[in-house]
């Protein structure tokens, strides 16, 4: 019984594969996709302008996803008729509707662009992060809510961006094993929960240094600005540059932390057990450094014991504390 089913199911394929090779050459059919059985669907492309909106609610589920600021409301959709995206409007929301992809698709292109009136500040975005990542460039919102899969075989690819986003009332990110990418934008409120691979992915190190970007960032802020947060980071690698930070409170387990040329204002406290710290060119007016075990390391000098101080009474004060913990400042 077995045999036979493979043996079908090896001949549905070839069967699939020469009508995909017909539909290539004579602009027809041209996707390959398992639905209830091997089957060859159309592609399908739509670009069209749609009536106003002030919410975004997107599903969980495969293919890219844009939002972006633009002159008036839009939507393009790019995938095989099967397992493209479908929407709707509904009560001044954008619902998107995301599909699985198929196991045994030949295409794996699905996309969708969204796109508002740069001049207008969106009331909600709601999301789901699934394989392939969502994108936000040069779009306003008041609330903006992410949810990440669960972990996957395969989770590299899912990513939320965020490039020249502005969220005036709170970000809530619950990432799970997606990771953010955060460039030129201003989040205020963040609450962000985000999970490497592994609680035992990262060996601590008293020798390792923390100064190069090894290119697989789990959260990475640039030229942002965060103005009052919550971070919980476990087994992952959270990268800020070029930003400011304005009373945020970090707390991350068998994890990363590396800051460069960026402004702290008010009680920035980052607790991290089993890990590394690490600061260059960071703006505050005091620190207050300590460890149950690891190394203080303060401009090239090297700390007696576990504890650095200097201005603890400051109005914009850097604190990082933890077990097994590595900090460096330069």
């Amino acid at each position: 019984m077995r045999k036979t089913t493979m043996v079908t199911g090896i001949w549905l394929l070839v069967v699939g594969l020469i009508l995909a090779t017909i539909g290539l050459l004579t602009n027809a059919p041209k996707t390959v996709i398992w639905n209830n059985g091997l089957k060859v669907s159309r592609t399908v492309s739509i670009d069209k302008t749609i009536s106003s909106f002030d919410k975004i609610k997107i599903s969980d589920g495969d293919g890219d996803v844009q939002i972006k600021g633009g002159s008036d409301y839009a939507i393009t959709i790019d995938g095989d008729e099967i397992q493209a995206p479908k929407y709707r409007i509904k009560n001044k929301t954008l619902y998107i509707d995301k599909k699985q992809r198929s196991k045994a698709s030949f295409s794996g292109n699905e996309s969708v662009v969204v796109t508002v009136p740069q001049d207008k500040e969106l009331q909600k975005i709601d999301l789901e992060v699934g394989r392939d990542g969502v994108t936000l460039s040069n779009v306003d919102v008041k609330d903006l809510v992410a949810n990440g899969i669960q972990k996957s075989d395969d989770f590299s690819s899912n990513k939320l961006t965020l490039d020249n986003v502005q969220v005036s009332k709170a970000a809530n990110l619950n990432l799970n094993y997606s990771r953010l990418n955060s460039m030129n934008s201003k989040l205020n409120n963040l609450t962000l929960v985000n999970r490497g691979d592994s609680d035992n992915d990262y060996e601590y190190d008293d020798n390792e240094d923390f100064d190069e970007d090894d290119g697989n960032m789990n959260v990475t802020f640039s030229d942002t600005t965060v103005k009052k947060g919550q971070i919980q980071a476990n087994a992952s690698d959270l990268n800020v540059r070029n930003s400011v930070l304005e009373e945020v409170s970090t707390s991350s387990n068998y994890g990363r932390i590396r800051m460069t040329d960026t402004t702290l204002k008010g009680l920035n406290e980052f607790k991290i057990n089993t890990g590394i710290f690490s600061g260059r060119a960071v703006k505050t007016d005091g620190v207050d450094l300590s460890n149950n075990k690891g190394l203080i390391k303060y401009f090239d000098d090297s700390t007696k014991g576990h504890v650095f101080q200097a201005n603890t009474e400051a109005q914009n004060l850097l604190r990082v504390n933890g077990d097994r913990l590595k900090i460096t400042l330069k």
